[in-house]
């Protein structure tokens, strides 16, 4: 994760898989939501759906064994 658009980095993968994890996630596949404290998600080439409510901080699994995800959209309803 960058705040200063690159210049440094911080990892954020807490919550994902660590161990023998071979995902591939593509560039549509990640996005934010328009929340003031935006949660964050991304969809892999092996199925699984991926959540943030703490800008990146921690993630979790939210969806499983679904065909490869090329793309994702998240909308707030209120």
């Amino acid at each position: 994760m960058t705040r200063d658009a690159g210049s440094s980095w911080q990892r954020s993968d807490r919550g994902l898989p660590q161990d023998n994890a071979y995902l591939g996630v593509l560039r549509q596949a990640m996005c934010n939501d328009t929340h003031d404290d935006p949660g964050f998600y991304f969809g892999t080439s092996t199925g699984q759906v991926f959540a943030s409510a703490d800008e990146a901080g921690n993630w979790q699994q939210i969806a499983g064994y679904l065909p490869p995800i090329s793309s994702v959209h998240a909308a707030v309803i209120d």
